[in-house]
């Protein structure tokens, strides 16, 4: 079974959660016995067996349930009677289905100052970095050299091939307005657990306004953080990225701290970004 779970680190490590289905008990006559074991993705992909037929397809829907939720279950199955689908081994069958939650992805809209000094603290926190920008010289190996993806195309382009879901959190601190909401844009609405944009309140209620004549429902418009980062009077890029990481460690880990949060002191100039 070390494959199993081997497969399913590397996949939570990707970004991408994933459900193990584990058999801790049985009784009777049973396809597998206690200790097999299942991967199943969000798509419902598999790797291992715990007996297939109907009773692999009920945990394989109990599994991605316990995707959605992050609740984990401990299910019981009788193996004969009615609903157990034509089986007629005549045992039960317990399993443990659990979700392996996977590691957040942070998504950097701008490879300027603030970025690459963000993806330096973010990095060793468990944070995936993934960068975009459509200057190549901006998302170099040598600015983001722990970077997991790097793209130099436009930002529309890049957040379609980024990683985004329920543990993907969305910086955008582009060069300009324009670049910002076409980054905003590419990721609200959507899944995201994290959208924040750099830069004061006034320029961040005119994004909105620009959406909202877009069409973007409200409730999406009002996820979006601006000002980006904790109240801690930051200054420098170094500074700023430090009020930022902060904020998403704050997400990250449930804190009760869920307004958008205040920078003390001015807003950054533009050519810190």
């Amino acid at each position: 079974m070390r494959e199993i779970l081997d497969e399913a680190v590397r996949v939570a490590e990707g970004g991408e959660p994933v459900a193990i289905v584990t058999v801790v008990a049985t009784e009777g006559s049973t396809p597998r016995k206690a200790g097999a074991r299942m991967l199943v993705r969000a798509d419902g992909r598999l790797v291992g067996t715990v007996g297939g037929g109907k009773l692999e397809a009920d945990l394989v829907a109990r599994a991605r349930e316990v995707l959605a939720s992050g609740r984990p279950e401990l299910v019981s199955f009788e193996l004969t009677g009615e609903g157990a689908g034509g089986l007629v081994c005549g045992g039960t069958v317990r399993a443990f289905v659990e979700a392996l939650e996977a590691a957040p992805t942070l998504l950097l809209f701008g490879g300027g100052h603030i970025s690459a000094a963000v993806a330096r603290l973010a990095r060793p926190l468990g944070f995936r970095v993934e960068v975009a920008d459509d200057r190549p010289e901006q998302v170099s190996p040598e600015r983001f050299p722990d970077a997991d993806r790097r793209l130099s195309v436009a930002f529309a382009e890049a957040a379609s091939k980024m990683t985004r879901g329920p543990q993907s959190y969305a910086v955008v601190a582009t060069r300009a307005f324009e670049t910002d909401l076409e980054a905003l844009g590419s990721v609200v609405p959507g899944t995201l657990r994290f959208v924040g944009v750099l830069g004061s309140r006034t320029k961040a209620a005119k994004l909105q306004e620009a959406l909202r004549a877009r069409g973007v429902p409200e409730e999406s418009l009002a996820q979006v953080r601006s000002p980006l980062g904790l109240s801690i009077g930051a200054q420098t890029p170094e500074e700023i990225a430090v009020s930022i990481v902060a904020e998403l460690v704050s997400v990250r880990r449930g804190s009760p701290e869920t307004a958008p949060a205040r920078r003390s002191g001015p807003p950054p100039a533009a050519d810190l970004k």
